[in-house]
């Protein structure tokens, strides 16, 4: 509403004016940078000091600079009629995805806005106002976006602007185009459209597959892949989009089809905030379990790392004095620091107290993890060992949890994954327990935690061959990536995990379950041949699931042979779902007769 933080605060003393006014005296007054030192006292002692320096540069964003541009076209009339007579033809692409800022500026430069009133009129300044977009695939209001406005300007909603429709969906199947179709139907608030499809695309195919667990779902989704692959292997295909994709609801979800995709030696693309072997959690765990591993490399790889999450007052310097130390008695850097009574690694005069003092206690450390895994001990064992700080170990890796799930709760809220604000102490706690949890698991079902470790050390070492982060590799590979994420992408066949309670979230209010049809139909929509809907009895979070109410609603046929369809619990919710449809359509005067048919043919 272009007021000041001061006018915010007054009129609302809630938590968002408060950021708002700590945000732009942040703006106004520079920020803040943190400098850390480190030095030894005269007995020995690590002190770490923190200072805070404020930066003379103000900062400023995108949106600031939004903000100032229409705060100066509103303020100073004579820029504003500039701005205007300049621009005659203003044409904004993916115009579902404004918001109200954004509306305010450009309707301020076509004109069609009173800066006075802030209010549209019916004459403007520009011979032309265009705004292309596609209010269906309206999903980043995590953003701001507000498609709202964007589809109430429309004039088959009682707008201004003349609307007209391309309605040819060129990417999908007919199959795929016609559930996308039913599934928009529920949404009240769109402007009334069905997509066509070309028939250069075919019918395509599109279907939904139920199993015991999100797991399951994962590994037999890859292995399908899998088998594909051994007639028609990946290096030889050449488009410019991949063969093969999976668009997950939430981050975690993904997870379980990294290691499906390792598990099954599929080559595969995910963000590194998607892949678990990249977080810096699993790689503090993974740093001290490597110490017990039967492979060489994963030991060396622990010697070198562990010391970075856990505090033994060691530099990055350390690495080079070992090695050096070791070469100078011709002994692997390994062996010099785990099997000599007294590791020499700093030699200076000042600095050969750390020897003693932070060398031992990470030699000793290091080897006490390796003792307990020989002797067939527990993980348990492991969790309460202590670094200098004393802290534990399962205290410093519940606390990289925290903050991973605090950086994951940022970009859930920001993409409306649900759940955080809901969550009890409790749950919050379980969270964290989440990769010591996975670590255990895979103990018990080895039988023991030294196979584990190399089961573990094994798919670490597929990953690090399988995974792909290269443009030019990516398509070559399978896709994996949250639903947000293959916005405006493509694959041939797409795999899309659908349980109720995470797509959509539980609790979701009519406001959100559009916003989640949306998002659904994008994901639905970038398969070109085929799509297979997955869901489970056990979601990813081990809780019970039942299908996505969006199954029903789209009329996805379950895939299933005759002797299991009973089984299959997305038949009951398609039967369901096919009434609701055949009389909502029948109402809207939308349903074809190749509709009809199919559903009443069932």
């Amino acid at each position: 509403d272009l007021v000041t933080c001061t006018e915010a605060w007054f009129e609302d003393q809630s938590d968002l004016a408060l950021c708002y006014c700590a945000y732009q005296w942040l703006l106004d007054n520079g920020m803040p940078l943190k400098k850390r030192t480190a030095e030894v006292d005269a007995q020995g002692n690590l002190i770490e000091n923190e200072t805070v320096e404020w930066s003379k540069q103000k900062s400023y964003d995108h949106d600031d600079y939004m903000i100032r541009a229409v705060q100066a076209m509103v303020n100073n009339p004579d820029a504003l009629k500039e701005i205007q007579d300049q621009y005659k033809y203003v044409m904004v692409d993916e115009a579902q995805d404004l918001n109200r800022l954004q509306h305010v500026f450009f309707g301020l430069v076509s004109g069609s806005i009173d800066p006075a009133t802030m209010m549209e009129k019916p004459d403007m300044s520009a011979e032309d106002f265009i705004l292309i977009g596609d209010d269906k695939q309206a999903i980043y209001e995590f953003r701001g976006a507000d498609p709202t406005t964007f589809i109430d300007k429309s004039d088959a909603n009682g707008g201004q602007f003349k609307t007209k429709l391309l309605k040819m969906n060129y990417r999908s199947g007919g199959e795929i185009v016609e559930s996308a179709n039913r599934l928009m139907k529920y949404n009240a608030k769109q402007i009334p459209m069905q997509c066509d499809y070309s028939p250069s695309r075919g019918q395509g195919a599109i279907s939904s597959q139920s199993y015991d667990t999100s797991m399951d779902g994962a590994f037999q989704s890859m292995a399908s892949i899998k088998e594909d692959l051994v007639v028609e292997p990946l290096d030889g295909w050449g488009e410019d989009y991949p063969k093969y994709g999976v668009a997950c609801r939430t981050n975690a979800e993904v997870g379980e089809y990294v290691l499906a995709c390792i598990v099954n030696d599929i080559p595969f693309s995910a963000k590194p905030g998607l892949n678990p072997f990249k977080t810096r959690t699993y790689k503090a765990l993974f740093s001290l379990l490597d110490i017990a591993s039967d492979d060489n490399k994963a030991r060396y790889r622990s010697v070198y790392t562990a010391f970075k999450s856990f505090n033994f007052g060691l530099d990055d310097k350390f690495i080079g004095f070992l090695k050096a130390q070791a070469r100078k008695v011709k002994k692997q850097p390994l062996i010099y620091l785990l099997q000599e009574d007294n590791p020499v690694v700093y030699t200076a005069p000042s600095h050969q107290f750390r020897n003693e003092k932070f060398v031992k206690p990470y030699r000793d450390f290091l080897n006490s993890i390796r003792k307990i895994v020989v002797r067939g001990g527990e993980l348990e064992e492991i969790l309460q060992l202590k670094d200098l700080s004393g802290n534990t170990v399962e205290s410093v890796i519940i606390a990289l949890q925290k903050n991973e799930n605090s950086k994951q709760k940022i970009k859930e809220v920001a993409q409306r994954e649900r759940g955080f604000d809901d969550k009890s102490e409790e749950e919050e706690k379980e969270d964290t327990m989440t990769p010591l949890k996975i670590i255990s698991k895979i103990s018990a079902q080895k039988g023991d935690l030294g196979e584990a470790i190399d089961f573990l050390t094994r798919l670490r070492d597929k990953d690090a061959v399988l995974s792909k982060e290269d443009e030019e590799s990516r398509n070559k590979t399978v896709v994996l990536d949250t639903c947000h994420g293959w916005k405006g992408l493509e694959a041939v066949k797409v795999f899309v995990p659908m349980n109720g309670g995470t797509f959509p979230p539980d609790g979701a209010s009519e406001e959100e379950l559009e916003s989640e049809r949306r998002l659904a139909y994008v994901a639905l929509t970038r398969g070109r041949d085929n799509v297979q809907v997955v869901t489970s009895k056990t979601d990813h979070k081990g809780k019970e699931a039942t299908p996505s109410q969006f199954i029903s609603e789209a009329c996805i046929m379950p895939l299933t042979t005759s002797s299991s369809s009973q089984e299959d619990p997305t038949l009951e919710i398609f039967k369901q779902g096919t009434q609701e449809i055949i009389a909502m359509s029948i109402l809207s005067d939308g349903l074809t007769d190749r509709e009809f048919d199919r559903l009443y043919g069932f």
